[in-house]
């Protein structure tokens, strides 16, 4: 992405993206076998690959597993050792009186985490390096250059996550009430 585009072209793109998977006539099967752990993630790459190699989105065949589990093994590590530092700030968060700061700092850490794991996740399926994935000066100029459209999809992630949870935790306590009244 470029920070070129306008809400048009971008809100195109988002279609494209959301949509290549229908395109596909046996798009079910490959979607449900899709859940298999780890490889999932592999195939992700695949098409992520495809899609910075500038050939048309599609669906691959599902076929290499040992390529899939591999390539989605070293990209759950590196989404990990990412993840790890804002895990941790966020653990501060329970000391008094400072908790609240340390908070806010992995809050916004962690809304900038989606986009950088993406990054580096690029930067590792470029060069089948693990180093790459951690060439933060390449990671930062990547992320500054296109940083509005980061912001946008990391804002939209947010925002889905913000109302599933509040979905997760209203059925949560829907199922606990209607638990609590029927033990009576």
């Amino acid at each position: 992405m470029r920070g070129t585009k306008t809400g048009g072209a971008m809100i195109s793109d988002l279609k494209k993206i959301f949509m290549f998977p229908l395109k596909d006539k046996r798009w079910w099967v490959k979607i449900l076998i899709g859940i298999v752990p780890i490889a999932n993630v592999g195939y992700i790459l695949n098409i992520l690959r495809d899609a910075k190699d500038g050939r048309e989105a599609v669906l691959p065949e599902w076929g290499n597993w040992e390529e899939l589990f591999g390539t989605g093994f070293m990209a759950l590590i590196i989404a990990i050792c990412y993840a790890v530092p804002v895990m941790i700030l966020s653990m501060f968060g329970i000391i008094p009186g400072i908790g609240f700061l340390f908070k806010f700092i992995s809050y916004i850490a962690g809304f900038l985490l989606g986009p950088v794991i993406t990054i580096a996740l690029c930067k590792y399926i470029e060069s089948s390096s693990l180093s790459s994935a951690f060439d933060f000066k390449a990671i930062y100029s990547v992320f500054m250059a296109n940083m509005r459209e980061y912001l946008i999809i990391a804002l939209i992630f947010g925002l889905i996550s913000a109302i599933t949870l509040a979905i997760s935790i209203a059925s949560f306590k829907s199922a606990n009430s209607v638990s609590a009244k029927s033990a009576y």
